[in-house]
């Protein structure tokens, strides 16, 4: 299974070469954000289901 995130990780990388003024918040919205579109391309419970938990990003 392939899954493409790609407004997300254009997303993040803009704010990674130099947008250090974001606040964890709006982080936190987004991870909840891709969290409900993975969840509704996949029709299963996912992570939702408990607390979200901010996902790793690993670079």
């Amino acid at each position: 299974v392939k899954i493409t995130l790609s407004d997300e990780v254009i997303t993040y990388n803009k704010r990674k070469k130099g947008d250090f003024d974001q606040k964890e918040e709006e982080e936190e919205e987004d991870h909840k954000r891709v969290a409900k579109r993975l969840e509704s391309t996949y029709a299963g419970p996912l992570v939702s289901e408990v607390e979200p938990k901010p996902l790793a990003l690993t670079v």
